[in-house]
């Protein structure tokens, strides 16, 4: 719950975006799901964010022009960490063809 998070996903609507929302892996409710990797696992977990992207360009994004990618405060770390695997894997390299913002 981070109160510049709802701003920006308020903001990218209004302005005809697509917007997907994934939670925090250091939650209750991401607990519940019953993660593969345990949380704080920081590689696994951007890994995770990276496939949720590949499915999301595969599926409901194929229209997109570009996929950004915003964090905000643990999503902000992650973030960091998602743009450098996604900088040095070819594989992934064209996953986030847009920008890369992190709100701390």
């Amino acid at each position: 719950d981070h109160p510049y998070a709802y701003r920006a996903i308020e903001l990218l609507l209004a302005a005809g975006h697509q917007v997907a929302v994934l939670p925090n892996p250091l939650s209750a409710e991401y607990a519940a799901l019953r993660p593969l990797a345990l949380p704080g696992s920081l590689v696994a977990e951007a890994k995770s964010i990276l496939e949720t992207i590949r499915a999301a360009r595969a599926g409901f994004a194929k229209e997109a022009s570009a996929i950004h990618v915003v964090g905000a405060s643990y999503g902000a770390h992650m973030t960091g960490i998602v743009a450098g695997l996604s900088s040095e894997d070819p594989s992934v390299r064209d996953l986030i063809d847009g920008q890369i913002t992190l709100l701390a």
